[in-house]
Parts: structure tokens; sequence; C-alpha cells
């Protein structure tokens, strides 16, 4: 496939008052965050086996979350997302105006069940190095949806340029259910979401290239296209918070497309207010990763960031894809494998106050 030409790197974009690019971003290689690397054993045997050699007592986990089950084909988003990407239908719709297209193609997400559906502009420091994905499928993610090595060669700046418009469509975990934190109940709350929502943006991601379109998942930072396209403000938490869905947000891999779309825009909820005097995740977190101070800057990015949250691990708006959720486990198991839940290993209780948010590893 011919490369696009070399570009300069655009001017850092804005985030609305919760987060600043101060400096240059990092872009970073999405096989060195924490649950691909635990998928290689990199984390300890005790995390490396809670993973992937334990089974939760609980039938509603084994179908929803992306581990503890007893046969992973059991769990219909692995077999979703895992599944040979489409091609992109060579007789194009013809296309004149992206502000309708806009309006349709939120129209079409909030049908097939997204609750919050915005358009970002791509920008470099979105984006996740392009290292190629793992091809052990013990290290794969399931919720990732990385597009192979066909784009590997280009620079940020050069998909940028290329799939200029991202789209973040996700789903609102159910306030009632998460009410029973460090729950069964909770945790399917949490777990049916993140299916539901990679149920969409396959169906979403389908449907604009059989418009003739281009639609790539897993090259995205989901949480930098939800902070410029206003989906929310960025917590103390680490989190995302929605004007009406409070922290209760998934954020999956959006999309990245040719498709001309009109961008929506940062938004101002009194996040960045209210997160100054609050504290109160602070004061909760049984394991101190939620700061108390001031905003610092993390790889160019000036926030108050969560030491225990993306906003470590990827810069808080900085890089390249996805949700990165628990690894999916290869069909030969443990024989020594134990019971398990489909909680967070440090907790329940580190999630956010209420309405409660997963805890911030999960994220």
């Amino acid at each position: 496939m011919a490369m696009t030409p070399q570009t300069e790197t655009p001017p850092p974009p804005y985030l609305g008052r919760s987060v600043r690019i101060v400096g240059p971003v990092s872009n970073v290689d999405m096989n060195q965050t924490p649950h691909p690397r635990n998928s290689r054993g990199e984390l300890g045997k005790a995390l490396f086996n809670w993973y992937r050699n334990t089974i939760s007592r609980d039938p509603l986990t084994r179908v929803s979350a992306p581990n503890h089950f007893a046969d992973q084909r059991n769990f219909l988003a692995a077999l979703v997302n895992q599944a040979p990407k489409g091609k992109v239908n060579h007789q194009r719709v013809a296309l004149s105006d992206p502000a309708a297209m806009t309006r349709h193609i939120k129209a079409v997400a909030h049908h097939m069940g997204a609750d919050v559906v915005t358009v970002a502009r791509a920008h470099p420091s979105f984006l996740y190095a392009a290292s190629a994905p793992p091809k052990d499928s013990a290290a794969r993610d399931v919720y990732q949806n990385r597009s192979g090595d066909v784009y590997q060669g280009r620079t940020p700046e050069q998909m940028a340029e290329q799939y200029p418009y991202i789209i973040v469509a996700t789903t609102a975990w159910d306030y009632d259910k998460l009410q029973a934190h460090r729950h069964y109940i909770g945790d399917a709350a949490y777990h049916v979401s993140q299916m539901k929502a990679q149920m969409i943006l396959k169906a979403l991601e389908g449907y604009i290239k059989e418009l003739g379109y281009s639609a790539l998942r897993g090259m995205s930072n989901p949480q930098a296209a939800g902070l410029a396209s206003g989906v929310g403000e960025l917590g103390r938490n680490g989190l995302l918070i929605h004007r009406k869905f409070g922290a209760r947000i998934h954020m999956p891999d959006p999309i990245m497309t040719d498709l001309p779309l009109v961008p929506d825009q940062p938004v101002d909820n009194g996040v960045e207010d209210f997160c100054k005097i609050c504290r109160k995740c602070a004061i909760n977190c049984p394991t101190n990763s939620v700061p108390f101070g001031d905003k610092v800057v993390f790889n160019g990015v000036e926030s108050t960031r969560s030491t225990g949250s993306r906003a470590t691990r990827s810069g808080p708006t900085s890089t390249r894809t996805g949700e990165a959720a628990s690894p999916a486990r290869p069909s030969a198991r443990s024989p020594s494998r134990t019971s398990g839940g489909g909680a967070s290993p440090c907790g329940r209780s580190a999630r956010a106050p209420s309405p409660r948010a997963p805890c911030s590893c999960e994220r």
C-alpha cells in the first residue's frame, strides 16, 4: 500500500480545561501496557494466574467478562472481535454534506444501542505507536482491534492525515446495578456494557466500510478522542466524566476513518472546578492511586492524573488505541486453575465514588 507523504506535526489540540498538552508526546507502544505485559507473565505469577488460570463461580461473569470463562467460545465478544476484518466496498457512496453524514452516523450508532456518540479530529498525539500486534493468541487482548501490519510503516502524522476523523461510540453502565459493587451484579453491569460496546462498534465499523470508506480500530487512544470530541472531562480519578452518566461510561477502541465528518468540540461540565475541592475518590482509594495534589505533567500532558489509571500508562490524552481490557486466554487451560471472579485484582473498592466506576486498572 502506498504511503502518504511525510507531514509536519500539527499544533497541539484543545482538549478542554481538564487536560492540556504542554510538550512533546511520545506515542506509547500498546504491547508494553499492563494487560499485554501480564499476558506475557511480566507482572508476576499471582496476577498472571488470576487472569489466565481462574474460572468465576458466577456463570454470568463467565459469558460477559474477557477472562474467567470455562470455555472462551462462550464469550461472544471474543468471537466477534477476533473475526477476520471486512473489506471496504469499492463502490463508494457519494458524499457532499459532511454535516449531514455526521448526523446520520450518530443516528445509526444510537440506533445500534450507543448511549454516547461524538466525533473528534484526529491528531498524532492521540495515536499509539505503530508496533505489530501480538501473533500469539495468548498475548492478544480480546478487546483490542489492532488493524494489522499494513499500517505499521506509517507515522502518526501520516495516519492522522489519511484518516482525519475519530468516531467515539460507547455505552453507559447501569446505575442501579453498579451500586452492587464488589458483587457479581456490579461486575456484570461493567462487563455487559463492555460487550455491548464491542458489538456496536463492530457493526458501525462494518457500516462505514459498506459505505466505501475506511474504518480502523485499535489506533487511537479513547480518552484522547473522548476529550477532544466532548464526551466529558478528565476527573481526578483518571476517568472521563460525562455530563449525564458521570464516570460510568465505557471507553472502548474508537473508529478512525476517512469518512468526511464534522468534529465536535470539548465540553466544560464543571469537572475541572469540582475535582479541585471534592477529592472523594482520593480519600476512598485503598491503594492511594488517586492523587490529592495539583496538576502535573506526564508525557507532555498536564492533568491531575491517577497513578493507577490509563492517564499514567499511556499519557492522559496522549497516544494510540483503545480499551486495554483483560486478555483472552488460550483454549488449553491449566489443570491447577482455581475459582475466580470478574472483579479487578485490586478490589472493587478502588472504584471512584458514586456512581461507582470500575477500578482504574480495568480502564
